[in-house]
């Protein structure tokens, strides 16, 4: 959690995903500036435990996560809500005589609170979740919001979240930005592999192509613009809305400008939106929309 809603609280999870016992005395949290004490206990293989901003107490009290998992904290440093790097570093000998252990860093994760990273954690109370815990850090692929409010802290989901992407890579491809990325296009149709799964194409097929149109349309004397565009029916943690520029650089939330006119179920997991712009045509020439997807 880097950028809580109001009345919650940062927290990072920790878990050993190694077969072995890790040490916690000692341990760094590069960003946040935490550093487990000496009396920290070792960290059993695919035990979790959770470092938070406020007392462990409170944080116990108020968020109950399993008793047997350990709250360490408070944190003196903060987690930006734009986005940092946060590195877990670990002690380790140093060969050389009578100097400090080295800290190499074990994990890294520098995250972004803009698209193609998810973005409803960024002050919607939504955590950021890894989909499994040996996919790379600072990759945005390797990350969902969680589907409540304030997440789950300290539970380990048996079931990971449902990676949309999983519908059309394989393991190996999940695991290559290029191919199976948001932005990527496996397809090469110039269309993402994101757009497409929002749009109800396969990102697999050049040939499954529907994008959003225009048209302009008359009523009442007046003519305004419509768009048209498909969308998979059942989406979750997709943002989708319609914008509006007159210069092709700033552009604007328009979903208030525009009402639905049509939803027609097309029958094969995927429904036809038609929007009409409260504005005439007249009344504002030079205008521009896009469909945002984040």
């Amino acid at each position: 959690m880097y950028h809580p809603a109001n009345g919650s609280v940062e927290f990072i999870e920790i878990q050993n995903i190694s077969g072995s016992r890790v040490p916690l005395a000692g341990v760094q949290i590069a960003g946040i500036g935490f550093v487990f004490g000496p009396t920290a206990p070792e960290l059993i293989p695919g035990e979790v435990v959770l470092v938070v901003e406020n007392n462990p107490a409170t944080f116990r009290s108020t968020f109950n996560p399993p008793a047997s998992v350990g709250v360490f904290g408070p944190y003196s440093g903060r987690l930006s809500n734009g986005g940092e790097k946060v590195s877990l570093k670990l002690p380790e000998a140093n060969p050389i005589a009578l100097e400090p252990d080295l800290m190499p860093a074990v994990d890294i994760t520098e995250y972004n609170d803009s698209s193609p990273w998810p973005t409803s954690p960024d002050g919607t109370g939504t955590t950021l979740v890894r989909i499994l815990p040996a996919l790379y850090g600072s990759d945005p692929n390797s990350w969902l919001a969680s589907l409540n409010s304030g997440g789950t802290p300290g539970v380990v989901n048996s079931v990971p979240p449902i990676d949309w992407r999983a519908d059309y890579f394989s393991e190996a491809e999940l695991l290559d930005a290029t191919i199976s990325g948001s932005l990527a296009d496996a397809d090469s149709d110039g269309v993402s592999n994101l757009l497409e799964h929002v749009f109800g194409t396969d990102p697999r097929d050049a040939s499954s192509i529907d994008l959003p149109s225009v048209a302009i349309v008359s009523d009442g004397g007046e003519t305004y613009a419509e768009l048209s565009y498909r969308l998979r029916q059942g989406l979750t943690g997709f943002r989708i809305r319609i914008e509006a520029s007159s210069d092709l650089t700033e552009w604007r939330n328009a979903d208030g400008n525009f009402t639905i006119q049509s939803d027609l179920d097309n029958g094969d997991g995927t429904s036809t939106l038609t929007a009409r712009d409260e504005n005439s045509v007249g009344a504002q020439l030079g205008r521009y929309f896009r469909i945002r997807v984040n």
